[in-house]
């Protein structure tokens, strides 16, 4: 059964990568219309995977959130697996808000006192899909900025990318809610 969960991993995984240039053309579609384009019943693609109605309240809660380092600058954070849990609120009209903090990196466990505070600054949901941008401090007190852009899989997952101001880092992340 490892197996065959870890063969599952990887192709989720390979997923995400082939889908990360969907997700920043999505994200310019998404900022340049005040909706989501209307579902095109010819070919599907545009057509939402959760009702706008519920996506925004959908975002809110406490997830559980992997990301996979697929493009940096510095090679010792190449393919590095970090984990994070994130309270997530959207209030009426679609703003984001949230806080956690980074609990888990190369599968080892950190240390409560030496864990990264995460809040997320500001963004909007617009449909099934999240912008939102955070701060992180690390416990040394050093702060980084990046940006999330994610699209539920349903009413408790997501997937999408984060950048990152730590070494030009590009990351595939998925979330699941607790």
């Amino acid at each position: 059964f490892e197996v065959i969960g870890a063969l599952a991993g990887v192709a989720s995984i390979v997923y995400l990568l082939i889908k990360i240039d969907y997700y920043r053309e999505r994200l310019a579609a998404v900022q340049a219309a005040p909706t989501l384009p209307a579902p095109n019943p010819d070919n599907g693609k545009d057509a939402p995977l959760v009702p706008p109605l519920v996506a925004p309240a959908a975002f809110s809660g406490r997830w559980h959130i992997t990301a996979y380092t697929v493009k940096t600058v510095h090679q010792p954070y190449q393919d590095l697996k970090l984990e994070y849990t994130l309270m997530l609120r959207v209030t009426e009209p679609g703003d984001v808000t949230g806080v956690g903090e980074k609990f888990r990196e190369s599968n080892r466990e950190i240390r409560r006192e030496s864990r990264s505070t995460v809040s997320v600054t500001s963004g909007k949901v617009k449909g099934e899909v999240a912008d939102f941008l955070f701060e992180e401090q690390n416990y040394q007190g050093k702060p980084s900025v990046g940006r999330y852009v994610v699209r539920l899989l349903g009413p408790a997952a997501f997937s999408g990318f984060a950048e990152s101001t730590v070494a030009g880092t590009i990351q595939v992340v998925y979330g699941e809610k607790e």
